[in-house]
């Protein structure tokens, strides 16, 4: 034990951030009072990922997302700039807009979050520049532009979703964005690896039932 008081501070939060983001809640602060104190900094909670407790708990209710969301950003002190989460609801999605002012990535895959949320909430979102609402079915067009419109820094929207459910958005996409700012990757072509578009990276993937939709805002 006193090993561990004796170490660098630093030390501890370099271990702690390579911890999955809800070991830290649970185990981490226990084993001992450096530890604790990591715990409780904000600064290792800048990045605020639950995928993996996703996997473990993949059929919680919305409010149980939501309301381990809200915990997570209450202890960054709203200095969090990632937060990745999958089954997000409305009131999570309120809760971190209004908490965001240093969010700059928020990926929100399979979210019950729909259009109203959406647009009445972005406007919060000054620094967002880049958003993922993969499989958001309740997320339309409508909060698509919402995000164009309100997030001023806002630079890449990663959207994942079935052939179908992305036609109406393609013709939407072309029509409001003009040409080489928007860019939608899919079958036939079977993308994965990286591109280069407008002196950026595009990260993409996809397979013969997925679409992957990439926004480019002009700036």
């Amino acid at each position: 034990m006193g090993k561990w008081v004796d170490l660098n501070p630093d030390i501890p939060s370099l271990i702690l951030l390579r911890i999955p983001t809800h070991q830290r809640v649970s185990t981490a602060s226990l084993v001992c009072k450096s530890w604790l104190s990591c715990v409780l900094d904000p600064f290792l909670w800048s990045d605020i990922d639950l995928l993996d407790w996703y996997r473990r708990h993949p059929y919680l209710e919305t409010k149980y997302v939501d309301s381990t969301v809200r915990k997570l950003i209450r202890r960054s002190k709203g200095t969090f700039r990632r937060l990745f989460s999958v089954g997000l609801g409305d009131a999570g999605f309120a809760f971190i807009a209004n908490c965001g002012r240093c969010l700059k990535v928020l990926e929100i895959p399979m979210s019950e979050v729909n259009d109203k949320t959406v647009v009445k909430f972005t406007e919060s979102l000054a620094n967002l520049t880049v958003s993922n609402i993969s499989y958001c079915s309740k997320i339309t067009h409508v909060g698509i532009e919402a995000f164009g419109k309100n997030c001023k820094s806002w630079t890449q929207l990663k959207r994942n979703m079935p052939p179908r459910a992305l036609e109406s958005e393609r013709g939407w996409c072309n029509w409001r964005t003009g040409p080489g700012h928007c860019l939608l990757l899919g079958d036939p072509l079977l993308f994965t690896g990286k591109d280069e578009q407008d002196d950026g990276d595009a990260e993409y993937s996809s397979s013969d039932s997925e679409w992957k939709i990439l926004f480019l805002h002009p700036g």
